[in-house]
Formats: structure tokens, sequence, C-alpha cells
């Protein structure tokens, strides 16, 4: 199996054929959350289905979430049952923390190919020096 993975500039072919560790953020990746309010939060269903597809396939799948980072509230087993409730399969839950991985899956991920912007030249651009994607 092969994941196609869109960006604004790019199409990165990921594949899936062997085990991959992959990182899922929860709020905003998983489950609807307005603001903090993780008592409200909703999964998104079609989302957690492909996730536990993965963890089927035998793929190792790792949530990550930064609850808890600024506050400094310990959310780990209230986020635990919460992943439960929606059917959510997973090897490890980490909170307030982020991890290393073959593959993340984040609302605010960006690919290295986005980051590192030429100017269609071959002069590398930094990031700061554009604003607009093409």
């Amino acid at each position: 199996m092969s994941l196609n993975i869109n960006s604004n500039m790019t199409m990165k072919n990921f594949d899936l054929s062997e085990p991959k560790i992959i990182v899922f953020d929860l709020d905003g990746t998983l489950l609807n959350v307005d603001r903090n309010y993780y008592d409200k939060a909703t999964p998104i269903k079609h989302r957690i289905d492909m996730v536990n597809k993965l963890y089927d396939e035998g793929h190792t799948i790792i949530i990550e979430t930064a609850r808890g980072c600024v506050s400094g509230k310990n959310y780990f087993f209230y986020t635990l049952e919460q992943c439960k409730k929606f059917g959510l399969k997973f090897h490890t839950l980490r909170t307030g923390v982020k991890y290393g991985a073959d593959l993340f899956v984040d609302d605010k991920g960006m690919l290295d190919n986005d980051f590192f912007k030429d100017d269609g030249e071959g002069k590398k651009l930094e990031p700061w020096q554009y604003k607009d994607r093409d």
C-alpha cells in the first residue's frame, strides 16, 4: 500500500508496504475540538477509521497531543478514556510532548519541500522571504 500526500506544491508518494511508525496529532486532526474544550470533542470518524486500518495492517500508531503543554495539566488519563470511547486504535498515547517518527499527520504540519521553497531559478529562499503559495 502507498499513500499519496498532497501539499500545495508537491505530491509525494509514501510507501506503506513495510510497517512504519506513524504519529497522528489528535485535536483538529482526528477530533473536532473548539479551542481547549476537550470534553466537547467529537470524532472525525473517517479519519479514525483510516488510522484503525493502518493499525490493523501492522503499523505502529502513536497519538500525540499538546494537551497540557501550556497549562501543565496532566490530560493523559482523560485523553486515554476519550480515545477508547471513540474507538481509536493506537500503540502509544503521548500528551504534552512531541515525538520523532517516519510520518507526522498533523493539522499544523508542513512538508519539507514546502518549507524549503526555491525561487524557480534554482536559488533557495528562506521561509520568511516568501508570502504566498503559487
